[in-house]
């Protein structure tokens, strides 16, 4: 079972534009300044890490209450969580 979708990007803004988060897993693994902050932490915290991106429209929820199995180190670049 397959756990994700491949978009174009006008399919993924139309998805984004009726309310669903777009989820950009292994964001490091496209991005040499993400490569760089993932290997960064990696350094630090002496263990792999993996970068997540998450774009959740404004009124709308990602997801409902849970908990992270994992640790997890949230940046949040504007609205609220």
């Amino acid at each position: 079972i397959k756990d994700y979708v491949e978009l174009d990007f006008e399919q993924a803004r139309s998805h984004h534009q009726q309310g669903h988060t777009l989820l950009v897993r292994y964001a490091e693994k496209s991005d040499s300044d993400l490569q760089a902050l993932a290997d960064d932490f990696a350094r630090s915290f002496h263990t792999p890490v993996d970068i997540q991106l998450y774009c959740t429209p404004e009124g709308h929820n990602a997801f409902g209450w849970h908990y992270d199995v994992e640790e997890v180190f949230i940046i949040q670049c504007e609205g609220s969580k």
